[in-house]
């Protein structure tokens, strides 16, 4: 274990709710806003955060993992670094300033590419054919309007146009990058190392919705594998954004984020008996989040993760269950993997999870050749953006209503349970419900 952890510490001020009303993703670091903490080293170059209040959730959570009350109205979040020898004494200072929410674990995640060695097993036509890729385009749905964001590194158009995928739509206006100086939206460096994982993500969402309307929300830079949760966090912000703002007009729109990240070392979480805790407290800032984006409209597709038993990915620091926070969340589709014959792909991530127990909720297709930047699209990272793509394509004639709250993404996530292929009528923690039915979907909901 390091002798350092990351954290993101949250204040309650009213400067908050003035930067929240007025759109603001994040503002320049003013260490002066919170109070002085021992053993805490401020990280000046993460700006702050105003993030809303949480919004009351619509399906419950784990009664015995909450282990804080979340805050009523809007917070700033700031990053710091502390001593894992300090963090008794600088939680006890913190709980005696009525201010401070909470001290909540920044874990490193990743979105990896896992069993380099292992052949493809299939190919996208395949995937086509299992998603009724042509049926759903019968019926008008093709993702046309539908935003379908991918926070993950970024993803190349001109990779995109160059394979394929030519009549989607690129929103580089409400695209969101961690570093805009490096990471400039949809025009990420047509090198190998830049090409891989956004780019892949991106080319398998729009397998099943054509005519989406991408969004990248690059949480990560270019060329690497692991980065931290508040890049996240910052992503998510920006979605509420977006999200609010189509909500002006009372409108139908529909917005689906494809989540191709996830922990894999519990060991850079805080103990599950800490309230800053990521991996089962659902008032963890981020799991939080996710509440408020699902309340606000937004559909939360989750990849599972890379962490099961027969090939995990070589960081993965546990076995068994390994489905952590958000990935597990209530509110949100968490999505394992199978091969196009729908037998289990080793690597996928098992539950139960950690914020609620019947996880994965269902698997997508992978492993099949697709993007062409390797020999196969892999991972769970390959299923959950494929699923995502299923979601948008639905979407497109089931848009979510604000004002008569018809269609919300409960709605979608219950209708994909319920049609997913499966051999009997109960969960299991390795398929989830079953595996992606799109057929299923159009003969229940039209």
């Amino acid at each position: 274990m390091a002798d350092t952890l990351r954290l993101m510490i949250e204040l309650q001020t009213p400067e908050a709710e003035e930067s929240l009303r007025a759109n603001e993703i994040a503002t320049e670091f003013d260490e002066g806003l919170f109070p002085s903490l021992p053993g805490i080293t401020w990280d000046r170059s993460y700006p702050l955060i105003a993030i809303p209040g949480a919004v009351g959730a619509t399906e419950p959570l784990r009664a015995d993992r909450t282990l804080t009350a979340p805050p009523s109205g809007a917070t700033w979040v700031a990053c710091a670094e502390i001593a894992w020898a300090d963090l008794d004494r600088c939680h006890a200072e913190a709980a005696n300033h009525p201010e401070v929410i909470g001290l909540w674990a920044d874990p490193s995640i990743e979105l990896a590419l896992i069993c380099p060695n292992s052949p493809a097993a299939g190919r996208e036509a395949d995937v086509v054919n299992l998603l009724a890729v042509d049926q759903m385009a019968q019926k008008g749905l093709d993702g046309e309007g539908v935003f379908l964001a991918l926070v993950d590194t970024g993803s190349n158009q001109d990779y995109l146009h160059q394979h394929g995928k030519t009549r989607h739509t690129f929103d580089s206006a409400h695209s969101i990058s961690i570093r805009p100086d490096i990471l400039p939206p949809g025009r990420v460096p047509l090198t190998p190392a830049a090409l891989g994982h956004g780019t892949m993500t991106a080319y398998d969402a729009l397998i099943a919705a054509p005519r989406a309307t991408l969004l990248d929300v690059a949480v990560t830079l270019p060329g690497t594998f692991q980065n931290h949760l508040r890049n996240v966090l910052w992503g998510y912000k920006g979605l509420y954004t977006l999200a609010m703002m189509a909500r002006q007009n009372g409108q139908p729109f529909s917005l689906v984020a494809s989540n191709s990240w996830a922990m894999s070392d519990p060991a850079e979480d805080l103990p599950p008996n800490n309230p800053g805790n990521f991996s089962s407290n659902p008032q963890h800032i981020v799991n939080r989040m996710v509440s408020t984006l699902d309340a606000v409209g937004v559909d939360q597709v989750f990849a599972a993760g890379n962490c099961g038993q027969a090939c995990p990915f070589p960081s993965c620091r546990a076995s068994g269950a390994t489905i952590y926070g958000a990935n597990s969340h209530p509110q949100a589709l968490c999505v394992g993997a199978v091969d196009v014959t729908g037998q289990p792909l080793g690597y996928s991530s098992i539950g139960p999870g950690f914020l609620a127990p019947l996880k994965p909720d269902l698997c997508g297709f992978s492993h099949f050749e697709g993007s062409g930047l390797s020999s196969r699209d892999p991972g769970t990272s390959t299923s959950a953006p494929v699923v995502a793509g299923v979601v948008a394509a639905l979407r497109t004639r089931l848009p979510y209503d604000p004002v008569q709250n018809k269609y919300p993404p409960s709605y979608l996530r219950g209708l994909l349970r319920a049609t997913a292929r499966r051999h009997d009528d109960n969960h299991d923690f390795v398929l989830g419900w079953g595996v992606v039915n799109p057929a299923g979907a159009i003969a229940k909901a039209f």
